[in-house]
């Protein structure tokens, strides 16, 4: 699965908060279908949480996991 059965993430993700793609998170090469690697080109331009949930139609639960995750590996950086 997307998150391995986790439901939850470290970092303090509301809705709302704007992610953006660090450098490292570009340079890593990520599988065409792999959700971590899509979620790194949309953040390019910075989307909130929501947005990316949307727009790659997945759940915010595991959209937050998946950004939590890239975040937690300096491949994102979250705006407060």
């Amino acid at each position: 699965t997307l998150t391995a059965g986790r439901t939850g993430t470290d970092v303090d993700l509301p809705l709302e908060a704007p992610v953006q793609t660090l450098q490292a998170g570009l340079a890593h090469q990520w599988p065409a279908d792999d959700a971590r690697g899509k979620i790194l080109q949309l953040c390019v331009s910075t989307l909130s949480v929501a947005e990316i949930a949307a727009r790659l139609d997945l759940p915010v639960g595991v959209a937050r996991v998946l950004i939590g995750d890239l975040i937690t590996s300096d491949y994102l950086r979250v705006y407060r």
